[in-house]
Order: structure tokens, then sequence, then C-alpha cells
């Protein structure tokens, strides 16, 4: 018997497509902008089915022939991601941010460029190409505008500050400066060039709204950098201080004045907290050191002592001894204030008084270990203990490995950690940064420099431990000293800052003989 199939022209077809996902199609940029540098490529993904898994591929060119692999700025906050991306009937809108920096050269500068994106779905089905129309590079900053002095010269004998506005720069995400002044207005000889990434402090640009960090640190009024200490003992008024930000002296008699000093030398400096009265108190530095002098950071509180956020609390110990909060000497501070039995995040602080240094151990929310050093001239130590009331409004990385006596750059958000907020990250950036540190071995760890960007720090020669071991807090000048001005960082201005203030004092080491002078400034990108 025959098998009747049927009539063949009954037989139906369906199409099938190369890709689930229908299209991708670029919105941004249109083509004919100039455009730097992250360069934000919006797009959607539109697919008939659903589609959970597509990845895309970013490519550009500069002829519309050749095309090369766009790297992402993975820390942009508007950058989607390149995989994992959902699609949709509708089309679903992403962003890749293209870190043009990365990819080229000031030398494609002015040139023309395009963009392309294609998709590709979970079973690696690509859609068709989206090609940007052409859209100039501009990878230079703007030239900064002159505000101070208004003139084109000056007077060599005036002390001169130099001010311009900081310009946008598309083709990095910071700026740095370069100063000349010459007395000729063709610049062929210029006797000063300087420049904010060789020589950091002599550049500042200016912080005039709310920085966004931990800012203050539990009620530090005034900072003083740099104090240089050069007798073994000296008096100090408070009224020939000046507080670094904002450039003002401080008042000649203060309030309950309490002290914390960040050591930057090989050269311990110590405050006897007995010499600490309402004009002034004593620095002296330790006869042991491998540096001729001291140098450092004073941190002064202030006011009434129920506005105080800090507890201080004196002691005098020649061995180890552990202390609980709320039970004496630790229920009552030197200013009358309560210690409560527990505090989330204790990190404690000293201002050492002696010539005996300490360092702390066992520390938890309800006590700590307070323990004399093994080097050490004096028999007793002498201290004043700073615990912060709430240790969380400053970023603290704790139990920090100090290795080398050279001392070496500790990036903040690339290995800092705040111990108050879970192990976050520290910000890339801290505007007026003002740092204290807590010693954790019997070999201590210096502060030598820092920046707005990192803190370089060292292991003393002189010690016990084969290593130095510090909590390091970190934190904004306080915004109640708004607007002020801080360092730029060898990374240049971040961008966040455009459009503010930025400044080069004249000073005189500068040392100009007397005549007319011309100056400019020039703004750099760093790659």
């Amino acid at each position: 018997m025959a098998l009747n199939l049927g009539d063949p022209s009954g037989l139906r077809t369906r199409e099938i497509t190369p890709s689930d996902i229908k299209a991708i199609a670029i919105t941004s940029p249109t083509g004919g902008e100039k455009l730097g540098s992250p360069i934000l490529v919006e797009y959607t993904i539109e697919s008939d089915k659903l589609v959970t898994a597509a990845t895309v591929v970013c490519e550009y060119s500069s002829n519309g022939s050749d095309w090369f692999a766009a790297t992402a700025d993975t820390g942009n906050p508007s950058h989607s991601g390149s995989t994992s991306l959902a699609a949709d009937a509708d089309g679903e809108a992403y962003t890749y941010a293209w870190d043009a920096s990365a990819d080229l050269s000031t030398a494609f500068q002015s040139s023309t460029m395009q963009v392309r994106l294609r998709a590709t779905d979970q079973s690696a089905r690509a859609s068709a190409n989206a090609v940007t129309s052409t859209f100039e590079i501009d990878m230079l900053p703007n030239a900064p505008t002159l505000l101070s002095p208004s003139d084109s010269y000056f007077d060599a004998g005036d002390e001169v500050i130099f001010i311009w506005e900081i310009p946008t720069d598309p083709g990095s995400d910071k700026i740095a400066f370069q100063i000349e002044i010459d007395d000729n207005p063709d610049f062929s000889s210029p006797a000063i060039i300087h420049d904010s990434v060789d020589e950091v402090d002599r550049f500042q640009h200016e912080i005039d709204i709310d920085p966004g960090t931990k800012s203050g640190a539990n009620g530090i009024t005034y900072f003083v950098k740099d104090y240089a200490v050069t007798a073994f003992s000296a008096a100090v008024t408070f009224a020939s201080l000046t507080n670094y930000h904002t450039g003002t002296a401080l008042a000649s008699s203060l309030t309950n004045p309490q002290i914390l000093i960040t050591n930057k030398a090989d050269r311990r400096c110590f405050i006897d907290p007995s010499t600490i009265t309402a004009t002034g108190f004593t620095i002296e530095k330790s006869v042991i050191g491998t540096a001729a002098d001291g140098l450092v950071d004073l941190l002064i509180y202030t006011g009434s002592a129920g506005a105080f956020e800090t507890y201080w609390v004196d002691l005098n110990i020649s061995t180890a001894t552990a202390y609980t909060l709320g039970v004496a000497p630790f229920d009552t501070d030197e200013l009358g204030n309560t210690i409560p039995g527990s505090i989330t995040a204790l990190r404690p602080l000293v201002l050492e008084g002696s010539d005996r240094g300490i360092y702390f151990s066992s520390v938890s929310s309800t006590g700590f270990t307070v323990n004399p050093a093994d080097f050490y001239v004096d028999a007793t130590a002498t201290v004043r203990v700073c615990l912060r009331a709430d240790p969380s409004e400053a970023y603290i990385d704790d139990a920090v490995s100090v290795t080398t006596v050279a001392g070496s750059s500790i990036d903040y958000d690339g290995t800092l950690d705040d111990a108050t907020n879970g192990g976050a990250a520290w910000p890339a950036y801290l505007p007026g940064p003002v740092f204290s540190i807590g010693q954790l071995s019997d070999r201590f760890g210096v502060v030598t420099s820092y920046t707005g960007e990192d803190i370089t720090m060292a292991k003393s020669a002189i010690g016990i431990s084969v290593n130095g071991s510090a909590d390091i807090h970190g934190h904004s000048e306080g915004i109640a000293s708004l607007p002020y001005w801080t360092d730029m960082t060898t990374a240049g201005v971040p961008d966040t800052f455009e459009g503010k203030r930025a400044r080069y004092v004249l000073d005189a080491g500068d040392a100009l003989a007397e005549a007319n002078y011309y100056w400019r400034v020039t703004g750099a990108n760093i790659t």
C-alpha cells in the first residue's frame, strides 16, 4: 500500500534569525560633539525574546575602517557593565563608560572618532553593529582663568598670592598646574617654573562646599601642620600658631585645650599634659632618634567640657596595664565627663608626655591594655589617653603594618579599610586631610607625609618589634572651617573641584630680584 503523505505544498516553514537580540541602538553621542574622557556611550538593547545575559562589546575608530577595543571605565557610576545585561521589546537602556584617556594620547586632540557597539545573547548570537556618527576628541584641559593679581605684572617686593579658576579637564579626571614667572612677557627665561606635581605644598585649591567625607573628627578645632621641634624643650603659645587650612592665627587663649601629636620624623616629640594651659604648652623632643629634630602635626581640641566629643584620661605607668571603660580611672575624664562602659569600634589615641612612649594592645569596645615601650629614657610613661565618643566620625584602618624605614606610600581607597564601617574602602580623596595615629607595637609607625590621596608611613629605626603596627585615623578638615585651602596632590585636583579656585603663594624662598614680572599658569591632565 502506498503511503499518502499529502500535498507537499501544505508544509510551512519558520524564519530563523541569527540572534535572539533584535537590535542594539546608540542614543548618544549623536555626532558633532566635542568629548573628552570618559565618553559615555548610551544605548538600548531590544529583543523579541527574554534575554537576560547579553554581552556588549565596544570599539572605537578614527577612520571608520580600523577598530580597536575600548577600555571600560569600570569605576564610573554611569557604567552599566558589559555582561549579564537584560533586553526586552521596548529596548533596555544602558551606558558604556569609555575610558578614552586610557586608549588615546593627546596626539588624538581635535581628531574625529566613531564608536560602535554590538551585543551577543546567552547563546553567543550577535546583533548587527551600531555605529555613531563622528565626534571630536578633546583630551586637554581648557585654559585656567586668571583671577589675581588682576594686572599682568606685579612688584617682586610684595607678598603675592596668585589665584586662578580651575578649568574643566575632559581628558582626565585630575588636573595639575605649572606656574611661570618671568621679567619678560615672552617667558623665554623664567625666574620661576614650578609645578604642582613636584612642589605639592606650594599649590593649593579651595574647598568651599561640604566635601562629603567624614570631617572634623569629634571636634578638632585647630590643625597645625609641620611644626618643627628643634629644641629639647620649648614653650609654645597658641597665639604663635596658625591653623593650616584656613591660614588664620589661633586665639591667644583657648578654653579647655587638649592636644594630640602626629609625629612625622624619626625623633618622637611629646607634651606633658601638666604644661598645657589656656595660653600654650611646652613641647619636647626625645633624646633618642635618627632625625636631628622633630616634626609634628598638632591637633587641638577646645570648648566647654559639655561640648567635647572625646574623653581624656591621664595615666602614669611603668608596666603593661589593662583598663576597662566605666571603671576608674576610665569612669570620668579630666573634664568631668562620664565615660560609658562600651564604645563601638573603639580605637584609642594618646598624647605622650614623657621620654617613654606607649602602645596599645587587646583593644575592644570595653577596654584595652596600655604598654610602655621597652626603649626609653624616663622610667615612667606619662600619657593622656584620648577616646573618641563616636569613632565612626573618622576613617580608621586598624593594625596597618609598617615594614620599611624608608617609608612606603599607602593609597586610601586602594589599601585602607574603614573599621568603623564594616571594612568599607576609604574614599579616594580627603579634602583637607588630617591624620592621627594609634601605635600598636614596640616599634612606632611614623607619618612622613600625606596628601589628599595617599599617606606615606615608615617604621622607626629604633624599637623591639621587627615592624611597626598602627591604627590610622583620617578625616577632612571640619566643615565649620569652610571655605578653606588644601594642598594639591601629585595626582592633581579631582574633577569634582573644577570651577573652583586654585593658588600659588610666592614666598621668601623664591628670592626674586626687584623688577617687574609677568606670570602665567598652565593646566595639564594627569594620565
